[in-house]
């Protein structure tokens, strides 16, 4: 079953932990965005912005990149509904078990050393909250700020798997991609994470996956084989990309692989892909589905057999899918193997529908422009939309756009936000996106209220 996540922490109790530690604050132009995942405690949120509270309570954790240009000194506090606030400043860390006890990243090897102080925790508890940073592979990647890998918390914690990204400068664009697991034993399922920076709303895709969210998680996503994910964003009008590989230690006699693994029920298509990995001599294979379809039934044709005659890995594109929307689709292969005892093997493969998610974002480039102004493209893309209006504040931009995407070329004065809001049968049935261009020496205008985020969606595991 597919969970989106369009991951938010704070839950009810948040307010009433604020007035037990008011001294854990922190601005919101801290550095650091994303969370990390304990199997004892749950998300944890590294900064407000994340789950779109910091008009209610303002915190984050930074990396100040400033005092050398060798270590990066952390600095601020994160959130969990569990334990409540986890501290990395120098004067709650300052008597920790071993030092070094500030928490801090070497900005040029990455490596990241030193501990976080759970504030619930006291000596007089028999736990101390201490979470230790160094080590076990925790560390950040000094090219792009992607901060990945395990911290130890001790048994009431546990381990803590961090998924985050330190904005190393301003505006750039960066894309972290997790798994739960990178080494699997046999074929199974793994939970897919995916963080950004900067990157253009609703710009993301995958085909494990019909989420187009900048941040999110897939759960569930099935392992045949050793894989490399890959999900791909859009920033300044341009793709950015990050992969994570699975890896399966077994060599399994047969798979069957479909790409995509999530569809939407308005293009209903998947590609089969059947290997056998441990080069099986097969001499027949059937295919069928559940819930049926003619073009995965029957016998296949003897050339796409695996064995050594035909090779071992065959594809048939464009499978229906029947397309009933939040239903899934077993897809079975069983092929002859006269030289074992069981006589066959089976694999089969999962693709799961979901109805058409309404989706518009749009982009300017460029969006700052000097004293005086000049011309900037404005370009908006859609998914499963109708119509679409366009409108600008102060002026200089409306009427009817195309709902498919386009691109205007528009003369641009002064400071401008703009905006267009499209129409979907689909849920929800509207959806809007608006960017600012900035002009210098002009202000946004008093009425240029940017459009909420939406409301954060809560799911469990």
């Amino acid at each position: 079953m597919k969970y989106i996540l369009y991951i938010a922490m704070f839950v009810l109790g948040v307010a009433g932990f604020l007035g037990v530690a008011p001294q854990a604050h922190a601005g919101v132009n801290d550095n650091v965005s994303g969370y990390a995942w304990s199997s004892t405690i749950g998300w944890i949120s590294l900064n407000c912005t994340d789950p779109g509270t910091c008009a209610t309570v303002d915190y984050g954790v930074k990396v100040d990149t400033t005092q050398s240009p060798t270590a990066g000194t952390m600095d601020g506090y994160a959130w969990s509904p569990h334990i409540g606030w986890i501290s990395f400043r120098a004067s709650d860390t300052a008597n920790c078990p071993q030092t070094p006890c500030t928490p801090r990243i070497d900005l040029t090897t990455g490596a990241v050393t030193g501990f976080a102080k759970a504030l619930a925790g006291s000596p007089s508890s028999g736990w101390d909250g201490w979470i230790r940073l160094g080590g076990n592979g925790f560390a950040m990647n000094p090219g792009t700020g992607v901060l990945t890998g395990f911290a130890w918390g001790s048994t009431v914690v546990g381990w803590v798997n961090f998924n985050a990204i330190v904005q190393l400068s301003p505006n750039q664009p960066v894309l972290s991609l997790v798994a739960s697991q990178t080494q699997l034993p046999n074929p199974g399922t793994v939970d897919l994470t995916w963080t950004s920076l900067n990157v253009q709303p609703s710009s993301c895709s995958a085909p494990w996956t019909v989420a187009t969210t900048a941040s999110g998680t897939e759960a569930g996503v099935q392992v045949n084989q050793t894989t490399t994910f890959t999900i791909t964003c859009t920033a300044n009008n341009a793709p950015i990309s990050a992969s994570v590989t699975v890896t399966v230690v077994a060599a399994t006699p047969l798979v069957l692989q479909a790409n995509p693994m999530a569809v939407q029920s308005n293009n209903a298509f998947t590609d089969l892909s059947w290997s056998s990995p441990a080069q099986r001599q097969f001499t027949s294979c059937t295919i069928s589905a559940s819930p049926s379809t003619t073009s995965w039934s029957g016998s296949l044709p003897s050339s796409q057999v695996p064995n050594t005659t035909n090779g071992y890995t065959h594809t048939r594109q464009n499978v229906t899918v029947p397309s009933v929307a939040n239903q899934s689709t077993v897809y079975s292969i069983t092929c002859a193997d006269p030289s074992t005892t069981s006589g066959s093997y089976t694999a089969t493969a999962t693709v799961t529908v979901y109805p058409p998610t309404p989706s518009v974002a749009l982009s300017a480039n460029p969006a700052s422009l000097p004293q005086g102004g000049g011309t900037t493209n404005l370009s908006w893309a859609t998914g499963n939309v109708t119509s679409c209006t366009a409108s600008a504040n102060p002026s200089g931009w409306s009427g009817t756009k195309n709902p498919t995407g386009g691109t205007d070329t528009l003369p641009v004065l002064t400071t401008t936000m703009y905006t267009i809001i499209c129409q979907s049968p689909h849920t929800p049935p509207q959806v809007t996106a608006s960017t600012t261009v900035y002009v210098a020496g002009t202000p946004l205008c008093s009425t240029c209220v940017p459009q909420p985020a939406p409301k954060p969606k809560f799911e469990e595991f």
